[in-house]
């Protein structure tokens, strides 16, 4: 019985020794790859959801641009562990909490339904996130190129220089 468990555990070994990719998976992108920098959006509402993922926290909030019909938005904003830094947990953006965030739309301006909310959810990267207390949090990912200046640090990226 212990030899089956050798072969089994030695096959398993050498699958995912040969069987992993021989190139390094590169999942992140620089904003310019994913967002339009001339398409800033402003949006005032509630947070529906938050999903504490890597790379990218998401912030779901339901709301409006100004004239427009509300609806749901998926901001992609800083790491989970950027955002706790900033004293933005779990209590400070629980659902029904009101926020500004300022960003920019997503190039695909399809608005999939999102898996966190079952609901279709348009795209945009969060820059601003502002509590109705007024007080503000600079909440983009950090060497991504976007509009605030910078360089896009991930090498690899579809239309990065580097």
């Amino acid at each position: 019985m212990q030899s089956r468990h050798f072969i089994a555990a030695t096959l398993g070994a050498v699958a995912l020794t040969f069987g992993a990719p021989t190139q390094p998976a590169y999942a992140h992108h620089c904003f310019k790859d994913v967002f339009d920098a001339n398409a800033p959006i402003a949006i005032t509402g509630k947070i529906i959801a938050v999903e504490w993922v890597n790379p990218h926290a998401l912030i779901h909030v339901s709301g409006a641009e100004p004239g427009l019909a509300a609806k749901d938005w998926m901001f992609w904003a800083a790491t989970p562990n950027t955002l706790l830094r900033l004293k933005l947990n779990r209590a400070a953006l629980e659902a029904g909490t009101e926020v500004t965030i300022r960003g920019y739309k997503a190039k695909d301006t399809s608005c999939a339904v999102s898996p966190a909310t079952n609901a279709p959810a348009c795209k945009a990267d969060g820059r601003e996130l502002t509590l109705s207390d007024g007080k503000a949090y600079h909440i983009a990912s950090g060497g991504d190129g976007g509009p605030d200046g910078g360089t896009c640090m991930w090498k690899n990226s579809a239309t990065s220089p580097n």
